[in-house]
């Protein structure tokens, strides 16, 4: 029964480095991006059948939005309260 996964073990609670960080959220945001502009070109194309048209610019329609605020999330800290370390103990 193999256990090891291939990645290298984690010893340290380092973020990963910024250009990393940077590259994922940036990933994160054209994703988003792409979404909305799809959401977009399907509504014009859809614009005689009038409620999906109105239906689908609804929900895309807030994604630029979400898409800046998940961008903007730091990955590292994620899933910890803010000024706690990360075994959640109160030192």
């Amino acid at each position: 029964m193999p256990w090891h996964t291939g990645r290298p073990v984690t010893i340290t609670d380092a973020q990963p480095a910024f250009d990393v960080e940077q590259r994922h959220r940036r990933r994160v945001y054209a994703v988003f991006m792409v979404l909305h502009l799809v959401g977009f070109v399907a509504a014009a194309l859809l614009v005689h059948i009038w409620w999906l048209a109105v239906l689908i610019i609804a929900l895309t329609g807030p994604l630029p939005w979400v898409a800046v605020v998940v961008a903007n999330d730091r990955t590292a800290v994620r899933g910890r309260a803010p000024g706690r370390p990360p075994d959640g103990s109160r030192r």
